[in-house]
C-alpha cells in the first residue's frame, strides 16, 4: 500500500521545523501570559448578577439566603 504526500509523516527538516516551532511556542507562553496581568481593585470589571425569585419556592429562598454572603 502506498501513501500519498498528505498521508506521510513529516521527515527531515520539515519535522525539525515543527518540533522547533512547538518548543519555541511552549517557552514563549509563560512570558506572554505574564505580560498581561489581570485588573484588580478599582480597575477590575464590575459584574452584575440578576436573580429572579418566586414567593414560596424553597430553592429561591435558599438562593436568597446564600447570595448576601
Amino acid at each position: 500500500m502506498s501513501l500519498n504526500a498528505s498521508q506521510r509523516r513529516p521527515t527531515g527538516s520539515a519535522w525539525w521545523h515543527r518540533v522547533w516551532l512547538a518548543c519555541a511556542l511552549l517557552l514563549w507562553m509563560p512570558w506572554a501570559l505574564a505580560d498581561n496581568p489581570q485588573p484588580t481593585g478599582a480597575h477590575a470589571p464590575h459584574h452584575v448578577l440578576q436573580v429572579f425569585v418566586r414567593d414560596g419556592c424553597p430553592h429561591c429562598a435558599a438562593a436568597k439566603a446564600f447570595l448576601p454572603q
